[in-house]
């Protein structure tokens, strides 16, 4: 590797572990997905810790980073500073650590425009629900029901 393409995606690093400690550690669902909701931002998904994670990295970096990053056929990755990014969040499983990343084809081009393409995955203690599934209530009727497909 040379210090010219070390030189390229050690700036984003640098900010990004300047940054990212900025991030809450704790969120809470009901407020988590409230400011989804206000944002219009995939607040309806299941999934919303991985998407408040998306919404916050993107927020903290605004000034630093462009949203969306380059294009590769289907796959447009998350962010780009000097290379492209894509951000991730994972259920912490104790039997399973695997995460899907997006398309190889994408990131194989990523790279060979850029020399690089990075990753930032967050690995999150989810706590779904009670035993009385109280959130998943809650967030059923704030989303109007669940939708009935024919």
């Amino acid at each position: 590797m040379t210090k010219a393409f070390q030189k390229i995606y050690s700036e984003d690093i640098e900010i990004l572990k300047k940054e990212m400690p900025k991030l809450p550690k704790e969120w809470e669902g009901k407020h988590c997905v409230m400011e989804l909701k206000v944002a219009d931002y995939n607040w309806r998904q299941m999934e919303w810790w991985a998407f408040y994670f998306e919404y916050k990295v993107k927020d903290l970096l605004k000034d630093k980073f462009s949203f969306p990053g380059d294009r590769y056929n289907n796959v447009c990755f998350d962010l780009k500073r000097k290379i492209n990014w894509d951000l991730k969040a994972k259920a912490i499983k104790s039997d399973e650590h695997k995460v899907i990343l997006n398309d190889k084809c994408a990131m194989d081009m990523s790279i060979e425009k850029l020399g690089y393409h990075g990753e930032i995955i967050a690995m999150c203690d989810v706590e779904y629900n009670d035993v009385n599934r109280t959130f998943q209530k809650w967030h059923t009727e704030l989303k109007g029901g669940n939708l009935i497909m024919n």
